[in-house]
C-alpha cells in the first residue's frame, strides 16, 4: 500500500501509546508512527499490504468514536490491537488510538533514527498470545477472517462483520420481570417504596479500621441492616440506586472498601489481599455493632461475602450473592483477567495505562466496563478518578490486584464451606451475564441449604447500575421485617 494513502487512515491527532514487558513506556505522535512506516518501506518492507489471518473479537459503537479489538497473525505469531476510531454517519474514519504492550520498545527510546531491520520487533504493536496477555484472546468469539489492501477496504473490513459497519448498540429494552427459581416471594407484603426525596440525605461518615481508614454510607433508621459490598474498581456508589428504594424500610450500609476507587490511601504495610478485605468487612461489622445483618456483594463484593460465610460470619443473618466471583472464576472474564495483567507494571505505569479508560470508547470495551454494564458508564467514568488522579491510590490498587494474582484459587476452597452456612441465603444472577457464568448462581444456590436462586433480564453483572429496581424489590421480599419475620 502506498505510504501516503495509509497516512489517510490516521486522523491529524492519532498517537500510538505503547508499553513493553520491561516497564518502559513511549506515546508516538503521527508524525513519528508514520515516519516508522515510511523508513519501513525505504527498508523494502512491506507496510499495511494484507490483513490476511485477522478476526475481530469484539466492537463497540458509540456514536462519534468506536473501538475494535483486532486479531492478527503476524510473523507466525498472534497478536491482539486496540484502535479507536472516529466515526461519521454510522461509519469508520479515521483512526484516533492504538494502544499496544510490545515484546520491548528500547529502540524506539533512542533520540534519534529508526531501528534496523533486525531490531524491528516481531509484533509492531499488540499483545503476543503465549506471553502477556494470552488469557484475552482464547475466551473470545471470532466472527471470521478478511483480508484485503486498498484503504476503502481496510477501513471496511476492520469493522465489518458482513454488513461493512458497527452493528448498532442495543437499544435499552423495557425492564423485564425477574424469573425465579425454587421457593417464590412472600405475600400480604406493603409494596417497594419509590426513592427517597433528594432533601433527605444519607450520612457519609469515616471509621478506622486496623488495615486503614476507610469512607461508608449509613442510610440510619431501625429498620433490619441490609450491609452493600462493591467489587473491584468500584466504590459504595455502587448501591445508590437500591440504597434510595430500600432506605425507607431498612438501615442500608455500604462501605467504601480499598479495592482501587478509594479515596483514602492505605498504610504501606497494610495487607490488600481479598482475604484481608473479608476480615476488614467482619471488623467494620464489629465496629458498629450490626446485628443479624443481611450481607449483599455483587462482583468480587460476592467473593468477600463467600469468605465470610465460609468462616461463619456470627454477625451475619442471611446472605445475597448478585452476579459474582466464585469457584474458579477469578480473576473473572476479560474484565478481571486484563486489570490483574495491568497489576503487573509498576504503580506509575499502571497509572499511565489506565488514562486511556478516560475515552468512554475504550471503557465500553469488554476488556474494560463492556460486558459489566449496559447502562452505567457514568458511574465506571467516576469509579476511575481516584487511579487515575492520585498517586498513592495506584500504589494501592497495583498491591491489592498483585496480592490478587497471587491466590487465584481461594474461591475454590471457600466453596467448600459454604455447605455450612445454614442460614437463608438468596443468589440473584443476570440472565444474560457473559463475565459471571450463570451457570456458578445455580452451582452457587445447590451448594447453599438454604439457597434459592433468582433470575434477573436485561442487565450485566453490575445488576445495581442495570436493573436498581428489580434488584431493590427482590432483596425487599428476602429480607425479613417487623411482622414477616420468619422462623
Amino acid at each position: 500500500m502506498d505510504v501516503d494513502a495509509l497516512d489517510r487512515l490516521y486522523d491529524p491527532e492519532f498517537q500510538n501509546v505503547r508499553v513493553d514487558r520491561a516497564g518502559q513506556t513511549i506515546t508516538l505522535t503521527k508524525d513519528k508512527f508514520m515516519a516508522r512506516f515510511r523508513a519501513l518501506r525505504g527498508q523494502g518492507q512491506r507496510v499495511g499490504e494484507s490483513v490476511d489471518d485477522v478476526t475481530f473479537p469484539t466492537t463497540t459503537d458509540l456514536g462519534d468514536q468506536a473501538a475494535i479489538v483486532m486479531r492478527r497473525v503476524k510473523d507466525g505469531e498472534p497478536v491482539l490491537y486496540t484502535f479507536i476510531w472516529r466515526m461519521a454517519d454510522g461509519r469508520p474514519t479515521t483512526i484516533l488510538r492504538e494502544l499496544t504492550f510490545d515484546r520491548d520498545i528500547s529502540h524506539l527510546l533512542r533520540p534519534a533514527g529508526c531501528p534496523a531491520p533486525s531490531e524491528t520487533p516481531r509484533a509492531l504493536g499488540g499483545i503476543p498470545v503465549g506471553g502477556v496477555g494470552a488469557e484475552l484472546v482464547a475466551p473470545v468469539p471470532q466472527p471470521g477472517t478478511v483480508a484485503s489492501g486498498s484503504v476503502d477496504s481496510l477501513r471496511t473490513a476492520w469493522f465489518t462483520f458482513g454488513e461493512g459497519r458497527f452493528p448498532p448498540c442495543p437499544a435499552a429494552a423495557a425492564p423485564a420481570a425477574a424469573r425465579s427459581t425454587g421457593q417464590g416471594g412472600r405475600t400480604g407484603r406493603p409494596a417497594l417504596r419509590r426513592p427517597r426525596a433528594a432533601g433527605r440525605l444519607t450520612t457519609v461518615p469515616h471509621i478506622e479500621l486496623s488495615t486503614g481508614t476507610i469512607d461508608y454510607v449509613d442510610t440510619g433508621g431501625d429498620g433490619p441492616v441490609i450491609v452493600l459490598l462493591h467489587g473491584l474498581m468500584m466504590d459504595s456508589s455502587l448501591w445508590d440506586g437500591p440504597i434510595a428504594r430500600l432506605s425507607d424500610g431498612h438501615r442500608c450500609v455500604a462501605p467504601t472498601l480499598p479495592l482501587g476507587a478509594h479515596r483514602r490511601a492505605m498504610p504501606a504495610g497494610a495487607d490488600l489481599s481479598l482475604p484481608a478485605t473479608a476480615r476488614l468487612v467482619a471488623e467494620f461489622l464489629d465496629r458498629l455493632d450490626l446485628q443479624d445483618v443481611t450481607l449483599v456483594g455483587n462482583d468480587t463484593g460476592g467473593a468477600l461475602v463467600q469468605l465470610l460465610m465460609a468462616e461463619g460470619a456470627a454477625r451475619v443473618g442471611r446472605a445475597v450473592l448478585v452476579s459474582c466471583d466464585a469457584f474458579d472464576n477469578f480473576p473473572p472474564g476479560l474484565t478481571g483477567k486484563t486489570l490483574v495483567l495491568a497489576g503487573r507494571l509498576s504503580p506509575a505505569l499502571f497509572g499511565l495505562f489506565m488514562q486511556q479508560m478516560r475515552l468512554r470508547a475504550l471503557r465500553r470495551l469488554p476488556i474494560a466496563f463492556g460486558w459489566l454494564t449496559k447502562r452505567g458508564d457514568a458511574a465506571t467514568a467516576r469509579w476511575l478518578a481516584p487511579v487515575l488522579e492520585r498517586p498513592e491510590i495506584r500504589r494501592d490498587t497495583v498491591r491489592l490486584l498483585r496480592a490478587a494474582a497471587a491466590d487465584p484459587r481461594f474461591l475454590i476452597a471457600a466453596a467448600e464451606r459454604l455447605p455450612l452456612f445454614d442460614r437463608p441465603a438468596l443468589v440473584v444472577w443476570a440472565a444474560q451475564d457473559r463475565v459471571m457464568p450463570p451457570e456458578h448462581g445455580r452451582r452457587l444456590a445447590e451448594l447453599l441449604p438454604q439457597g434459592r436462586l433468582v433470575e434477573v433480564e436485561d442487565g450485566y453483572t453490575l445488576l445495581p447500575l442495570d436493573r436498581p429496581d428489580e434488584l431493590a424489590r427482590i432483596i425487599d421480599e428476602f429480607v425479613p421485617v417487623e411482622g414477616l419475620r420468619q422462623v
